[in-house]
């Protein structure tokens, strides 16, 4: 092949990948990723300088530079975080009083919405005291500020956030009475309508009139659940005219509705709504449990009516019913004595049975020991219960009553009066033979009770108690503690009431200890023996009585032991190591045996 037939030579292209438009690109976008990194790190940086800076004039004792840390932080929309990012405790605490200062009066809801979210904060200052200051304060901020912000306060009632909700109710609650119209108009909010309706009840009656209307409110005509929680708002309340809104309700289609109006009923116990719990008691389409609410409410109205149906319900086909007939009996007390009595006399013993717990709530003791000679045990050992509760409870109102008479300051009276709240008998300052300063104590501290009060409408509950003592009529003479010779003859009832018997005795403490000791000699093992576990139940109170009888040649000398061993009083130790030895090889071995329980060590 000639030269002139080679091929011409390919002209080549050499790229140069340093200058290619993808890799400048590549290179551009490498930089400004450097470049916002470096940014965002500057940036950070200062954010965490300034935020520290503004930390700082929180945590200064002066005031406007406290206001003016808040303010920047708010500013920014940080306060909470950098709060929570490792402020001390003294620093939260500090701007919670700095943010109330600004929230005051609805200057600035912002600083109150910071005050809701610090009811967040996750302090505790200390394991073992498990407190939380920061949190508290936030709290008592939001209440002291929340008026004045009374919506977002009650949105905030149904927050998700536990800490929020329950500071925000905490706020309602003690903002209280103020805020009762706005609170009120938000029961149509299912999410506010029980924590909001347990707010207006604690308020007090004047709120009746604004919960009422809503039990007709066109929302909630055909909820049930609506109305069975404003229903159960109203059965908080102790006055006629709570029970009133709620009577129509017995004829509700919603079983569940006509319950809770029989259960508010029965917590209202106005005679108001008696008429409606008897026919609630005998009607045979109202469950046994709502009966049984009906009959246990109708002892705390106790009008003749009321106990007569409590008495026809004893009989009740259900017992969980008759058992409650038998506890509003108790509960009537006195003023169902002729019912009482009345089932006492029924064939059947188990209705004898329920009367006789009835009459546990009486302050004579006479029926009770009527019951207690019924030829059936069960009755003889309920009667016996009963009266050990009539006399037990007997020797603590005269001992308050005692007590009450006699005090001279403030703090004695209030814990006079704290012991006769515990049993409902303030009343039994009028009973007969109570000493007049009892009655005249009495009356003193409510009424210090009443002018503490700066709001007169919170004055009025104690103005009514004050005149309802005063115009009530003297009260028969409270049974006599003493009156228990028929629960001792009872400890020989091994077969019914003896058990009964000496637990009631027991409960009498040193009032019964004589009768007791002198039964130890008798002779009889089984009368010896209850009368031993009785005193062993009053314990030490016992022991001094005892020591004499626990000596040589005294007949009651081996119960005696017994007795002391089980109550294991170290200062028995003498009197037995004595008596071990008796002449008496059983009485030695039974002294040896206690002497073993009491000696210390």
């Amino acid at each position: 092949m000639s030269n002139d037939d080679t091929p011409p030579a390919v002209p080549t292209t050499t790229v140069n990948t340093a200058t290619s438009p993808n890799t400048v690109a590549r290179k551009w976008l490498g930089r400004g990723l450097l470049a916002l990194i470096g940014i965002g790190v500057i940036n950070f940086g200062y954010n965490t300088i300034l935020t520290k800076s503004q930390l700082g004039k929180v945590a200064s004792k002066d005031a406007s530079e406290q206001k003016l840390g808040i303010s920047l932080l708010m500013g920014r929309k940080v306060l909470f975080d950098a709060l929570q990012g490792g402020a001390p405790p003294e620093t939260r605490l500090a701007a919670i009083t700095t943010l109330q200062a600004l929230a005051e009066g609805g200057q600035n809801k912002d600083a109150f919405e910071q005050l809701l979210q610090m009811c967040k904060d996750p302090d505790t200052e200390s394991t073992e005291k498990k407190t939380h200051p920061v949190r508290d304060a936030a709290r008592a901020a939001v209440a002291a500020t929340g008026a004045s912000y009374a919506e977002r306060l009650l949105d905030a009632a149904k927050d998700p956030d536990g800490n929020i909700r329950d500071g925000a109710r905490e706020g309602l609650k003690k903002i209280g009475a103020p805020l009762k119209e706005q609170m009120a108009k938000r029961l149509s909010d299912g999410g506010l309508r029980g924590p909001i309706g347990d707010i207006l009840a604690s308020i007090g009656p004047e709120t009746i009139a604004l919960i009422t209307p809503y039990l007709t409110d066109e929302k909630i005509k055909d909820d049930p659940g609506a109305k069975i929680t404003l229903i159960e708002t109203l059965g908080k309340f102790k006055v006629p005219e709570a029970a009133e809104p709620i009577l129509p309700f017995i004829s509700d289609t919603d079983p569940n509705v006509r319950r809770s109006v029989i259960t508010s009923l029965a917590n209202i116990g106005d005679p108001v709504g008696a008429p409606v719990l008897i026919q609630a008691l005998e009607s045979p389409d109202t469950d046994a449990s709502a009966r049984a609410a009906a009959a246990g409410a109708l002892g705390g109205i106790a009008t003749p009516e009321a106990n007569a149906a409590m008495l026809k319900a004893l009989t009740d086909y259900d017992t969980f019913v008759g058992v409650a007939a038998a506890a509003g009996l108790r509960r009537a007390g006195d003023s169902a004595s002729a019912q009482i009595a009345q089932a006492l006399l029924d064939p059947n013993p188990s209705v004898r049975a329920l009367a006789a717990e009835a009459t546990g709530g009486m302050r004579s003791t006479a029926l009770a020991t009527k019951a207690m000679t019924d030829s059936d045990a069960r009755v003889r050992a309920k009667a016996a219960s009963s009266l050990g509760d009539i006399l037990f409870r007997a020797a603590a109102i005269r001992k308050a009553l005692g007590a009450l008479a006699s005090a001279t300051d403030d703090k004695a009276r209030e814990s006079a009066v704290t012991e006769l709240g515990r049993f409902g008998a303030e009343a039994e300052v009028n009973g007969a033979g109570i000493p007049p300063a009892a009655k005249s104590n009495l009356v003193s501290f409510w009424t210090t009770k009443r002018d503490a009060e700066k709001d007169d409408k919170k004055k009025e509950p104690w103005d009514k108690r004050i005149a309802k003592l005063n115009a009530a009529p003297p009260l028969a003479a409270l049974a006599q503690p003493t009156e228990f010779t028929p629960l001792v003859a009872a400890l020989t009832d091994k077969e019914g009431s003896a058990d009964a018997a000496t637990i009631a005795l027991g409960r009498l403490g040193t009032l019964a200890v004589d009768a007791l000791k002198a039964k130890l000699g008798s002779g009889d093992d089984t009368l010896a023996y209850y009368a031993s576990k009785a005193l062993t139940t009053i314990g030490r109170d016992a022991v001094s009585g005892l020591l004499p009888l626990a000596t040589e040649g005294n007949p009651a000398a081996r119960w005696a032991a017994i007795t002391l061993g089980e109550i294991r009083d170290p200062k028995a130790a003498e009197t037995l190591e004595a008596l071990t030895r008796s002449s008496s090889e059983d009485t030695a071995f039974v002294a040896q045996a206690a002497l073993s329980k009491v000696k210390p060590g």
